[in-house]
């Protein structure tokens, strides 16, 4: 690769003339993130690829912030695809929420505790802290995900890129949340339709996580959309969850 980075992901070519997923997890997670929802697709013959991102598993851990700029990120997965020759993916991506430093500190000093979710199980969770010790980095590098939100590393970038512009977002981007998330407060679609010229959104029952919390239900739908998107000839970024940065106090 052009950063001279060696990349972890997961790959399975499709079967026949079906597409291609691309799967981008979120925080505090890794390619992992999808343990549901990769095999499912996989057994129906879709192609998947599933990077663990910089800063998560196996995957490049670099402790310099200009590291994490979001348009070099952008550039290492577009080789990770062209090193498999694959030139269309459908996206299915999650969130990257922001909590500011004294908001952090304010939460540890009330003594508030987030109890594990009744759908993770204990191995699960055993997995999550040897994947984040501190032996293996611990979450320091996945917070540089952060502080580039902090010190608007990508000001420049999206300057040159005019985003101001106007510029829309041609492709279906169907967008689904949990209904008690407490992360999506304000209900978040209203300013993401803005944004895209054929958005749509849904809400399950549950939290934060429906791949885990409802990863029945949302295989079903997510393959009620791909089938749509194959016999209308259009291939959409499928969205879980995602929030704008914010705040917490």
């Amino acid at each position: 690769m052009s950063r001279n980075y060696t990349y972890s992901f997961i790959f399975s070519p499709p079967r026949g003339e079906n597409v291609w997923l691309l799967f981008l997890h979120g925080f505090p997670l890794k390619a992992h993130d999808w343990r549901h929802q990769i095999p499912f697709f996989i057994n129906l013959g879709y192609g998947v690829v599933a990077p663990d991102l910089p800063g998560y598993g196996q995957s490049p851990k670099p402790a310099e912030l200009e590291a994490y700029k979001a348009k070099a990120i952008y550039a290492d997965i577009i080789e990770i695809l062209r090193s498999r020759s694959i030139i269309k993916v459908v996206g299915v991506a999650r969130d990257c929420d922001l909590c500011t430093r004294d908001g952090a500190r304010l939460w540890i000093q009330q003594g508030k505790v987030t109890r594990r979710a009744k759908y993770i199980i204990a191995e699960e969770a055993k997995e999550h802290e040897r994947l984040f010790a501190i032996e293996n980095g611990g979450y320091q590098p996945a917070l540089f995900w952060y502080k580039s939100m902090i010190y608007n590393i990508n000001a420049d970038d999206e300057s040159k890129a005019n985003l101001s512009a106007g510029t829309l977002i041609k492709v279906p981007v169907p967008y689904i949340r949990g209904s008690r998330d407490p992360l999506a407060s304000g209900n978040p679609e209203n300013e993401f339709k803005k944004l895209a010229i054929n958005f749509s959104f849904e809400v399950f029952e549950g939290r934060h996580w429906p791949a885990l919390e409802k990863r029945d239900s949302l295989n079903e739908r997510l393959g009620q959309i791909l089938i749509h998107s194959m016999i209308n000839a259009v291939q959409p970024f499928i969205s879980f969850s995602i929030d704008g940065p914010r705040e917490s106090n």
